[in-house]
């Protein structure tokens, strides 16, 4: 989801409170697979006291064709003060690779002009495996610590789907961004070191997990 939050006020000028982009300036799509639509929230937030006007909604960039907005792209949204109002971006794709095009718009909000934010999809042919793709990376890097000595055990898919944490679940299929265990990896809003110690697991890698848990934790 992308969200904006924007004040507008009647207070003389519009006062600007971002735009704020809780996912870190734009959208990025992982486990979509070709042929799949998938539907995505641009969310706006008006935490002024006078209207928020927004407008001219345009998808381009070298992938434009593969997203797509709802049929409020022609019109004006206005968002009421203290309220929030959403237009929905969706996406499918042909084919495999990844997928680049932005979203941009206008709106009422002094010295903010055209707002422009970057849209990403990496796309697959096929479902990432848990079997081929993912429990080798855990056998090669966090066995040692987490096989059937460790807390958390990662020998299994029945004993991964088993772990909790007093810092969230560690694994929450469809968002691998709210998974402890992609937070532990990459040492993001964590407690403790990043793991594995050593920083033995490359980047592919822990992508590889990300895609499998973004496209549902499937046990294949």
């Amino acid at each position: 989801m992308i969200l904006v939050a924007l004040a507008c006020s009647d207070m003389g000028s519009d006062v600007p409170y971002g735009p704020n982009i809780y996912n870190g300036g734009g959208i990025i799509l992982s486990g979509v697979l070709v042929g799949d639509t998938t539907k995505l929230n641009l969310s706006f937030i008006n935490s002024g006291n006078a209207n928020l006007l927004v407008w001219d909604f345009y998808i381009g960039g070298e992938d434009s064709i593969d997203f797509y907005l709802d049929s409020l792209e022609n019109d004006t949204i206005t968002i009421l003060p203290d309220s929030i109002e959403t237009l929905f971006i969706y996406h499918s794709s042909s084919s495999p690779g990844s997928k680049s095009a932005f979203i941009q718009f206008s709106s009422n909000v002094v010295d903010k002009g055209i707002i422009s934010y970057p849209l990403t999809a990496h796309v697959n042919v096929f479902p990432t495996s848990y079997a081929s793709n993912v429990q080798p990376i855990f056998d090669t890097n966090c066995s040692g610590c987490h096989g059937s000595s460790g807390e958390l055990n990662l020998s299994s898919y029945d004993n991964l789907m088993l772990g909790n944490s007093t810092n969230g679940p560690v694994i929450i299929p469809g968002n691998s961004a709210g998974s402890y265990l992609i937070r532990k990896l990459n040492g993001v809003n964590i407690t403790g070191s990043p793991m594995p110690l050593g920083g033995s697991i490359t980047s592919e890698q822990i992508s590889s997990i990300a895609t499998w848990i973004d496209e549902g934790a499937e046990n294949n």
